[in-house]
């Protein structure tokens, strides 16, 4: 795949995780700390919570305004139209405008979102023409899916502690500059990406694609499959992913801060983005190799390990060792399950709607995370029984997903 792919077509993609990384470090380095500068500006605490409601509905409605504008100029120059958005946002807080600044970083945090995966299915699909996206090009999206999400915990694990560090006299305006500079160079990065994809690609023409979930011979033609079809596909994910977004919140729970120390939450974000980094050098090798695995069985895959760490930290209680191995465990399955489900709807179809089709695949992850807070509180034995039916969808798509993946992605013709 990289050998066939114009050196510009990965030079933007590269670029584009970049400018993800700084995005998040950026949003999440403010949002951690907005609730104690409003604190101490006299705002309540349930001030607050409207404010942070407000801010995640409206980063789902600038994820569709965004793809609406995708549809016009492409992902890539809409990522940095949100990049920029969001860059006045922290300059916004900096002025100290708390409020105003919270809702510019969603909005650009929203706007951007959905773009990532949509560019990705841009660049990787390029090769294959008017014929349906070869089984190769779902892997290297699901590759580069991998490393998006690295990016997004790294930057989401540093933007707070580095946050953290420059508020030692007491004072907002140092942090949320360095969060304004961060952000500056990554719409930067994300507009040289844009400017890359202006400028028509010297692509190789490639031969038809080769079925690799099939015994090697002849590659058969394939045509695309039909839109409805892949989008019945795409729902069918949804799914499951309803479900791991539900046991996503619960993995954290709130019944158990203040008798587990803090260092524990900090686990999941470097177990994932050692694992994505892994998993996505790994697949960018699949891609090479013609393996014959699906990237829908590691979905699934991935969705029953997640659950089986998610019964781990429900039995646990307050031992530090159960929460600690609970912990690993779901952020192992938690890389491939938050993540090969949006590759699959970026290539749902052929056209700049694509980033219409990742919004709303990112907004379903979204509503079900805002409507399922009340898991964090929940008792064991409903988390229990959550992660038992989580790890029996998981099972299923580990098992079925080569299946799926013929009758809703792809079409051949003849052999």
């Amino acid at each position: 795949m990289l050998r066939r792919m114009s050196s510009r077509g990965i030079l933007s993609l590269a670029l584009i995780l970049v400018g993800v990384g700084c995005e998040r470090f950026a949003y999440y380095g403010a949002r951690a700390f907005l609730v104690m500068d409003m604190r101490s500006g006299g705002e309540g605490l349930e001030s607050y919570a409207t404010v942070y409601s407000t801010m995640m509905w409206l980063g789902v409605f600038c994820s569709f305004a965004g793809a609406g504008v995708a549809f016009g100029i492409g992902p890539r120059a809409t990522a940095a139209i949100g990049a920029l958005v969001s860059v006045i946002g922290c300059f916004v807080l900096v002025a100290g405008s708390y409020k105003a600044g919270g809702f510019v970083l969603s909005a650009g945090a929203g706007i951007l979102r959905p773009c990532p995966a949509a560019a990705a299915a841009e660049v990787l699909g390029r090769e294959d023409g008017d014929a349906a996206p070869s089984p190769r090009r779902f892997a290297a999206v699901t590759a580069f899916m991998l490393f998006v999400y690295a990016a997004i915990n790294a930057g989401a694990l540093a933007g707070p502690l580095i946050g953290k560090a420059l508020r030692t006299d007491g004072t907002s305006t140092v942090a949320y500059a360095v969060d304004g500079i961060v952000m500056f160079l990554g719409a930067g990065a994300i507009a040289a990406a844009a400017v890359l994809g202006f400028q028509k690609s010297s692509a190789i023409a490639a031969p038809p694609p080769t079925d690799v979930y099939r015994t090697p011979g002849l590659a058969p033609q394939t045509q695309p499959a039909p839109t409805g079809n892949a989008l019945v596909g795409v729902a069918i994910l949804a799914t499951a992913s309803a479900i791991y977004a539900a046991g996503l919140v619960a993995s954290f729970p709130a019944r158990t801060m203040g008798a587990l120390p803090d260092w524990i939450h900090s686990i999941n974000p470097i177990v994932v983005v050692i694992v994505a980094t892994i998993f996505g050098c790994i697949w960018v090798a699949g891609t090479q190799q013609r393996w014959t695995i699906s990237p829908l069985s590691f979905y699934g895959a991935g969705i029953a390990i997640f659950a089986f760490g998610l019964f781990v930290i429900a039995i646990s209680g307050e031992s530090v060792f159960g929460n600690v191995a609970g912990q690993i465990i779901a952020a192992a399955g938690e890389s491939p399950a938050g993540t090969i489900g949006t590759a699959f709807a970026a290539l749902a179809v052929r056209n700049r709607g694509a980033t219409l089709v990742v919004a709303g695949w990112m907004a379903l992850g979204s509503v079900v995370n805002m409507l399922a807070g009340s898991l964090m509180t929940a008792s064991s034995g409903v988390v229990i029984v959550l992660a038992f039916v989580l790890g029996a969808a998981g099972v299923a798509f580990a098992a079925l997903g080569k299946r799926i993946h013929r009758e809703f992605f792809e079409r051949p013709l003849s052999a």
